[in-house]
């Protein structure tokens, strides 16, 4: 299967249980139980964002690929989403 980069955005990764993650695995871990770290982007309106979807994070030198389990979308305010995601892999690039 291929895949294609369909947005690209900054992004605040939280992994658990690290700060502000304490409180959020106990929140969305009731919902999604397999998940191992949140996500938060903007919120778009011209893009939807799903299950169906990856997320790409490289960072010093490894590509960190996401699996999305679900979308938050707080209070319905559309400023932010939380994607509730779980680490596949973890690949170095050389």
């Amino acid at each position: 299967m291929t895949w294609e980069t369909v947005y690209t955005c900054w992004a605040n990764i939280q992994n658990f249980p690290h700060g502000r993650g304490l409180f959020r695995r106990f929140l969305f871990q009731q919902l999604f139980p397999q998940v191992t770290t949140a996500i938060q982007i903007r919120f778009q309106k011209s893009l939807l964002i799903d299950a169906t979807m990856r997320v790409l994070y490289p960072a010093h030198g490894i590509n960190h690929i996401y699996q999305i389990l679900g979308v938050e979308n707080p209070l319905e305010a559309n400023v932010s989403l939380w994607l509730m995601c779980r680490e596949d892999q973890a690949q170095a690039i050389n």
